[in-house]
């Protein structure tokens, strides 16, 4: 359902998957408004962290606990046409 086709940068975008028990997401969706059914992909994927929510609600309510980590929304930019995370150079 998503498409990463792109003309610019300006039609990258990432929306969080899996949220977290202390706030943020575990992964990223990558997408761009060119080529993609927005309406379409947002509810699937609202649909599909309200379910990772209550699986994790069901794990705690059994006293297992989940990990906390922070990812960060990533950079994006039109790369060869598709949407691309930027890639940080270490400058070591």
């Amino acid at each position: 359902m998503s498409n990463r086709q792109c003309q610019k940068s300006n039609q990258c975008l990432a929306t969080g998957l899996r949220p977290l028990a202390c706030g943020g997401y575990a992964d990223y969706l990558i997408y761009s408004l060119w080529k993609t059914p927005v309406t379409e992909l947002k509810q699937v994927i609202s649909d599909y962290n309200q379910v990772k929510v209550k699986q994790h609600q069901q794990k705690q309510n059994v006293g297992t606990n989940s990990i906390c980590l922070h990812v960060a929304k990533p950079l994006l930019q039109c790369e060869q046409g598709l949407c691309q995370a930027q890639v940080k150079h270490d400058p070591r």
